[in-house]
């Protein structure tokens, strides 16, 4: 499960892809995601709506 707010969704993954530390990521946990047929773990994420917001 992972938390992000942004005002652009793609220009947010687009930044973490060039980071160091997000490939050390990909490599680390890609084990324990399942059905991504060669994608990376990033790559088979499942975008969920906002229902409810509290402030």
């Amino acid at each position: 499960m992972g938390y992000v707010e942004t005002d652009d969704f793609e220009q947010a993954l687009a930044a973490m892809e060039k980071t160091e530390v997000n490939g050390r990521w990909q490599a680390e946990m890609g084990e324990f995601f399942i059905g991504l047929d060669g994608r990376r773990p990033d790559e088979g994420m499942h975008v969920l709506s906002e229902y409810f917001h509290l402030d």
